[in-house]
Order: structure tokens, then C-alpha cells, then sequence
């Protein structure tokens, strides 16, 4: 029995059926060929994991257990993988963490071969092995978003702000956007925003208020693995201070599109209210960089608290565009849909574009 989900009990009858036929299991180093293969036939040609060994090793290579974070089922009879299921969870990036949460990740099913509810019968087969706490979906296919509904998963949308640079007059990454007044803007006193080096990182305390703000799924050992340690990428971390001292940070990550550019924040730690304390370094940010916006995905920001920090609700004017896919570029909004289940009493579900496996190379 499922204790993080429930509702998938009820397929029990179906599942009883798989055991016959499939073996699942976590994919084994030796394995991975096999996967790989599989992307490539059954879930996209030519994918970013297909191209890229070290890519995927980066995102699901559980070294300290020896294996691919992947459930996969083969098929007794032949061999074949039949469905598979990619999952991150925040112990791969700090295994001192100690209450478990999972993004999902590829999620497949062949179409030409594999029963219905095989791939679900994955999920319980994660659930069961691994102590769960918290389950997220981020980036979901429409048939994701019925599955995870089936399973007693909640849906949510997250919202998209952005800070707009006003000395730009032809928007090539963005469109829609109207000229609003953020001239003249300051600082409120005693407050700064600084990238941190490396050193300036390394000296923030790991146990204090800062980091308890990411509590209890990420820590400042998963903010250095995912971030500042990626193999690809180049994120930037960005500190608030106060007095000197570190209030809130953020990482970000420039995109680039049409001769243009702009600043992703990919994640971010302490009170939002925070970012109106900087709004004159924000906008001298945007103007050092010629960036034409600086924007953030969130699901846990108040629309108020943003519009006085100078970030504007994307949907809040219906003819504003703000790109979320660079590789390759495409000038369209896209639904930032997530879903959730969590054994957590009163567990809100907080989303940022650097969850799951959103913010990764799709162009090597």
C-alpha cells in the first residue's frame, strides 16, 4: 500500500497482473545503454540525454547508490523496456537532507507495447522503495496533468514576473511590454544586492536563518551541486544584504535569443518583500547588461508584494509575452502547470524554474 498515494491502490487489481510479465526495478549502471536507446526510439530522437552522457550523468547518476535515477519495466519475455520513469529527488544533491522530495522527470510509456497502467504502476513501485515525503510534477504533458489528477495529485499554475529594463524600445526577446516608470528608483538604505563569489558563498553559515528559509527540502549544499557546480550551465547568485549581511539570494542564469538577452532568476531564498529594498540595483542591473527584463517563476509570490518590488504579473495584461523556451527559441508564453502530493500536514507546494529537470541544456 501507497502511504504518499493512496488513490493508486485502487489500480491494485491491475498491477497484481504486471508482476508475470515485468520486472521493475531501479535502472542498474549496466542499464543505461539500454535507456538511452529507448529516449531515443520512444521519447524523442536525438534528445539532450541521448547526446550527452554527461549530461545525464549530471541529472540522474546516483553515484552513492549505484544506479540511474530511473524505475524501469522490462519485459520478462523479451528483454525490452516497456516504460520507464526519471525521477530527481533533493537527496541527490545534498543526501544530508533528510526528508525526501521527488520531481518527476521523463515519464513513457511505449504506446505500441506496454498494458494500461504500467507506467503508473512505476509510481508505486518509487513510493514503495523510497521514503517520499513530497512528490512534484513540474513542465507536465497533458497527459501527465490526467494521471497524476487519477492518482489524487493537486494541479497548480505557477506565475510568471518580470522587472522590465525601460531604456529598451524594441523588445526582441519579449513582447507586449509597456513602458513603465522605473527611472530614478534607489535602494532603500542599509540594503544592497552583490554577486557573491564562490568565497562569499562558501562563508554564508549553512545552519542559519538564511537557509531555514529553504527548509526542509533544499539546504546550501543543494543550492552549490544544482547551481554554482553546474557542468554546463553558468548561474550566477546574487546576495541582498543588509548591514553586510545576507538577507535573501538569488541564482540566475542569462538567456540569450535575436540578438538580445535577458536574466532568469532560476531560484530563490528569503522573503520576497525583500527585492523592492533593491529596486534601484535591479534596475541598474538591467541597464549595465542592456538586459531587456529580469523574471521569475514562482507559486508561492503575492502579487503586491512583487509590484513593489517592480516585477509585473506576466498574466496580468494578456498581450505580454515572456519567452520560456531558449533551446530552441520560441516567442510564446507557456503554461508553468505543476502537481503535487505531500504527506506533509498543511504542505504548500512551492515551484522555481531550477526544480525538476526544467533548467537544463535541450541544444549540445
Amino acid at each position: 500500500m501507497s502511504r504518499l498515494i493512496p488513490k493508486i491502490d485502487k489500480f491494485s487489481s491491475i498491477f497484481k497482473g504486471f508482476a508475470a510479465d515485468y520486472d521493475v526495478h531501479f535502472c542498474g549502471l549496466e542499464e543505461i545503454d539500454d535507456v538511452v536507446r529507448f529516449l531515443d526510439e520512444y521519447w524523442q530522437k536525438g534528445h539532450a540525454l541521448v547526446k550527452s552522457r554527461a549530461l545525464l550523468d549530471w541529472q540522474h547518476l546516483d553515484r552513492g547508490h549505484g544506479r540511474y535515477n530511473f524505475v524501469l519495466a522490462r519485459h520478462k519475455a523479451t528483454g525490452a523496456i516497456h516504460a520507464l520513469l526519471g525521477f530527481i529527488p533533493n537527496t541527490f544533491f545534498d543526501p544530508s537532507i533528510e526528508k525526501m522530495l521527488v520531481w518527476g522527470a521523463i515519464w513513457k510509456t511505449r504506446d505500441d507495447a506496454a498494458p494500461a497502467g504500467l507506467g503508473t504502476y512505476l509510481f508505486q513501485f518509487i513510493t514503495n522503495e523510497l521514503p517520499v515525503e513530497t512528490w512534484v510534477g513540474f513542465g507536465l504533458s497533458d497527459d501527465s496533468k490526467k494521471n497524476t489528477k487519477l492518482m489524487g495529485f493537486t494541479l497548480c499554475s505557477a506565475d510568471t514576473y518580470f522587472f522590465a529594463n525601460p531604456a529598451i524600445k524594441e523588445f526582441r526577446i519579449a513582447s507586449g511590454i509597456e513602458p513603465y516608470q522605473t527611472q530614478g528608483q534607489q535602494d532603500e538604505p542599509g540594503y544592497t544586492l552583490g554577486e557573491l563569489t564562490d568565497a562569499g558563498y562558501a562563508d554564508i553559515p549553512a545552519d542559519g536563518t538564511l537557509f531555514a528559509h529553504a527548509a526542509p527540502y533544499k539546504s546550501k549544499a543543494y543550492y552549490e551541486k544544482r547551481f554554482l557546480r553546474h557542468p554546463f550551465y553558468r548561474y550566477r547568485c546574487y546576495a541582498i544584504r543588509q548591514g553586510g549581511e545576507e538577507q535573501a539570494l538569488f541564482f540566475a542564469r542569462e538567456c540569450s535569443a535575436n540578438g538580445s538577452s535577458c536574466l532568469r532568476l532560476v531560484d530563490y531564498v528569503g522573503d520576497y518583500a525583500l527585492l523592492k529594498t533593491v529596486r534601484g540595483s535591479m534596475s541598474a542591473l538591467l541597464a549595465a547588461k542592456r538586459y531587456e527584463f529580469i523574471d521569475i517563476i514562482t507559486s508561492n509570490a503575492d502579487d503586491d508584494v512583487m509590484k513593489a518590488a517592480g516585477f509585473i504579473n506576466k498574466d496580468s495584461d494578456s498581450g505580454v509575452i515572456i519567452p520560456n523556451y531558449f533551446e530552441p527559441f520560441v516567442r510564446q508564453n507557456v503554461p508553468m502547470d505543476y502537481t503535487y502530493i505531500s504527506l506533509r500536514e498543511h504542505y504548500t507546494c512551492v515551484i522555481s524554474k531550477g526544480d525538476a529537470d526544467q533548467d537544463r541544456p535541450s541544444i549540445l
